[in-house]
């Protein structure tokens, strides 16, 4: 069984969206992306990611 990990880094969102890392950054910025900062770095929650995604989601129809 693979366990997720508890918080994502902007380059392991963007990975496992297909995304550049500036598209993530582009999303926290100005899109709004939640994150968490730890040691000066950005970190999403996987929760979060989808909520924000399906969110997303919900505007364009």
């Amino acid at each position: 069984m693979v366990t997720e990990p508890w918080l994502l880094s902007v380059a392991a969102v963007a990975e496992k969206i297909g995304v550049c890392k500036q598209t993530v950054y582009n999303w926290i910025y100005r899109e709004g992306l939640p994150t968490i900062v730890i040691g000066g770095r950005r970190f999403v929650d996987p929760d979060s990611l989808r909520k924000w995604i399906k969110g997303r989601e919900q505007q364009l129809v």
